[in-house]
């Protein structure tokens, strides 16, 4: 089995404290459980936050970072999970290498796990609304939480990359010549 690195955000991604944890807490039966889930898969995830010491929560829970977020770009993971309260989301959605973050994800065809107050942010960073594809999944509840790890194995959506990369169409074209 493929391992997938998964990067959660906010728990993990937080500037001040940006993750609701009672969300978290209801949406993924907390932090802990959805990890193991994680590591009942055999992908490995690290959480992102301003600093590498992590920061606290708001129920007190020591979310431990391993990479900040101007230290550890998307390009180091193979998917990205954005869980953002409202609040953190906007601030994040003023911040340019928050916003790269999640365009870079995009472009590179990452699966993108968010929930709802994550969309301000996936806007901000140039996702317009009818870009979003399959690829980014809505992350409401632990079902479409195991659904988004369970399409993690993928790897990529490589249909995307049609979309976001101008030479995409002529470097396959070149590819079927030169195999024919």
């Amino acid at each position: 089995m493929k391992k997938t690195s998964i990067l959660l955000l906010p728990a993990i991604f937080l500037l001040n404290e940006f993750l609701y944890a009672q969300q978290w807490a209801a949406t993924y039966n907390g932090t802990a459980n959805y990890t193991d889930e994680v590591k009942a898969i055999g992908a490995v995830y690290e959480i992102i936050a301003p600093k590498v010491a992590g920061t606290t929560l708001d129920d007190g829970t020591v979310a431990e970072g391993k990479q900040k977020i101007d230290g550890g770009p998307s390009v180091l993971y193979d998917a990205v999970a954005l869980v953002l309260a409202s609040d953190g989301a906007a601030q994040l959605a003023e911040d340019k290498t928050a916003k790269d973050f999640v365009n870079d994800a995009f472009a590179h065809c990452k699966f993108i796990g968010y929930n709802e107050d994550a969309l301000v942010l996936i806007h901000r960073a140039g996702i317009a609304e009818d870009d979003m594809d399959e690829g980014l999944i809505l992350l409401e509840d632990k079902k479409s939480a195991k659904s988004f790890l369970g399409v993690c194995a993928q790897l990529r959506l490589w249909e995307r990359e049609m979309k976001t990369d101008l030479d995409a169409a002529g470097f396959l074209a070149a590819q079927m010549e030169s195999s024919a």
